[in-house]
């Protein structure tokens, strides 16, 4: 049985920036705060906690100390709110990320309709949101375009959550041209997201099955499962090496693994140890 790692697995910069930012302070401040997860990596947020990271659901909890913006990123507003409480702000959000903030703004000043594609109930889409003013939708696919409210709106500007993939932006784009006098598109789909997309892609179309590690909360990850899928090979998406079904392996040549943006070098170690040790019972 031979087993192979997917290209770009794991950690990206975005991650590894808010893990070390966190560490940091850590150190420094008394009491620091996160408002929900800093990544979608459970076990690596856990981790944190034991050292002293605080995990919240509302700022009103937080009477004082420090706030860290999660690498998805907030809501303007929320920062704001953070701000007048006297709270240090920690800014822990990705470079990517903000620059979708920063052209949703844009366009938002520019009186644009604008068009944010991704999860709505995803952190990342929520804080691009804020950034958006009122003339807005958010998709998930070219279905779920409100077509009523582009033929009112002739100028379209679309942003991306960065963890999307470019097929979904280039057919929400080309669905929305016809209803546009001026269409601006604004690529904000992660570098390294669709190198993930692209090696799990290739990797998954010469394996037996794929293995893809990521939290289940894990926007990108559930991208790559998507992405594994589509190319018609078994997949299954875990979060730690505990959730392996040796059945899953039975009479396989080649096991692909791939790992989202939040997943520890460490859990992809953790996996295939597991799976060796495993594949020598079948």
């Amino acid at each position: 049985m031979k087993i192979e790692v997917a290209d770009h697995s794991g950690f990206c910069f975005g991650v590894k920036r808010a893990i070390k930012i966190v560490e940091d302070n850590l150190k420094k401040e008394q009491d620091v705060y996160c408002l929900g997860p800093l990544i979608h990596n459970p076990q690596v947020v856990k981790s944190l906690m034991n050292r002293g990271l605080k995990i919240v659901k509302d700022i009103s909890i937080i009477k004082e100390g420090a706030l860290v913006i999660s690498a998805h990123g907030l809501e303007p507003e929320l920062v704001k709110k953070a701000a007048e409480k006297g709270l240090k702000i920690i800014d822990a959000t990705c470079p990517l990320v903000k620059k979708a903030q920063k052209y949703a703004e844009q366009l938002k000043n520019d009186k644009y309709h604008i068009i944010i594609i991704g999860d709505k109930n995803h952190a990342e889409t929520k804080g691009i949101v804020g950034f958006c003013g009122t003339n807005f939708q958010v998709v998930g696919n070219k279905s779920e375009i409100d077509i009523k409210r582009l033929q009112s709106d002739k100028k379209i500007g679309i942003v991306s959550q960065t963890t999307q993939g470019i097929w979904n932006l280039r057919e929400i784009s080309t669905t929305a041209l016809p209803y546009s006098d001026e269409l601006r598109i604004y690529n904000t789909i992660c570098e390294t997201t669709l190198k993930k997309q692209t090696a799990a892609r290739q990797l998954a179309k010469r394996s037996d099955v794929m293995i893809v590690i990521g939290g289940y909360n894990s926007a990108n990850t559930k991208r790559l499962v998507e992405v594994s899928k589509e190319t018609g090979v078994k997949t299954y998406h875990i979060e730690t090496a505990q959730d392996i079904n040796l059945a899953w392996l039975k009479d396989k040549k080649k096991i692909g693994i791939s790992a989202g943006a939040s997943t520890s070098p460490e859990s992809i170690k953790e996996v295939i140890t597991v799976i060796k040790k495993q594949t020598t019972i079948l």
